[in-house]
């Protein structure tokens, strides 16, 4: 992980992984609520990633975790039609 004020390009680097990730959600017209979800998720991976690293967790924990966190984060939802 980099620090934004060390990589001139980060800001457009991770508008472009969201792009990536709204578009395999198959969001057409994503809102904040969206990009929130995926920021959570995106933060829950990087944790996950490191606990395996760190071989806290297993292979089979952490496709389990990444599977759960999916399932509730990009459940359709109520209130933003998904």
């Amino acid at each position: 992980m980099a620090r934004a004020s060390t990589v001139p390009d980060l800001a457009r680097v991770d508008t472009g992984f969201l792009d990536l990730l709204i578009r395999a959600w198959g969001v057409e017209d994503p809102t904040e609520h969206h990009v929130a979800r995926l920021r959570l998720l995106t933060l829950l991976w990087y944790g996950v990633l490191q606990s395996r690293l760190n071989e806290r967790i297993t292979p089979e924990e952490a496709e389990a975790d990444l599977r759960m966190a999916c399932r509730l984060l990009l459940a359709p939802g109520e209130d933003d039609g998904t």
